[in-house]
């Protein structure tokens, strides 16, 4: 019988750690952050979604998780072959009380995305990737027996507090609604090519 050779394609890299950030200090900071900004309306429904602005706030707990989340990013973006090595695009914080979310997005003009959970109640909500391409059309549900990385449209995760997510600026996320009676908290980073 004759053999086949299967190759990828094309890949998307999804990067996950777990960092050992104060969290307590941390979910400070976020509070501080949330009182002295105005709300920024762009993915987050029903919650507070802080302007990109972090850099500014030269605090120790802060600086600490950023320099962590930099060289881990770094060492992601080496996947890449990239000219130069990667820089700080921008940051926001995200609050989200009882039944608020996160939409659908990307984010373009940058490489490499990061998502940072620091306060993450049972039942808050999962982080959800989207295949670039589409399969409707293609492949539907009822053609397939077991979802794999070549069939399946997303990928969902449910974080866990201190855990950091890297994956290209180019692939799709949202996360769910928190059915928890408690504030999902989290920080998102972006990073640009240097040219």
């Amino acid at each position: 019988m004759d053999s086949i050779k299967v190759i990828d394609l094309f890949r998307y890299p999804l990067g996950v750690s777990n960092l050992k950030q104060d969290i307590k200090e941390l979910i400070k900071f976020t509070k501080e952050v949330k009182r002295n900004e105005k709300n920024v309306s762009k993915t987050n429904k029903r919650g507070f979604q802080s302007p990109s602005n972090l850099d500014k706030y030269n605090k120790p707990v802060f600086n600490n998780l950023y320099s962590n989340i930099f060289k881990l990013a770094g060492k992601f973006s080496s996947i890449y072959n990239l000219q130069k090595p990667i820089r700080y695009g921008n940051a926001w914080i995200n609050i989200n009380p009882q039944y608020s979310y996160n939409t659908a997005h990307t984010s373009p003009s940058t490489a490499i995305s990061a998502v940072f959970y620091i306060q993450v109640p049972k039942n808050s909500g999962q982080i959800i990737f989207r295949r670039p391409e589409k399969l409707i059309g293609y492949l539907e549900d009822k053609d397939i027996h077991t979802y794999n990385n070549f069939n399946s449209s997303l990928q969902v995760f449910t974080p866990k507090p201190n855990q950091l997510f890297l994956f290209p600026s180019w692939i799709e996320y949202e996360v769910s609604q928190n059915l928890s009676k408690q504030d999902r908290i989290s920080l998102a980073i972006n990073f640009e090519c240097t040219r």
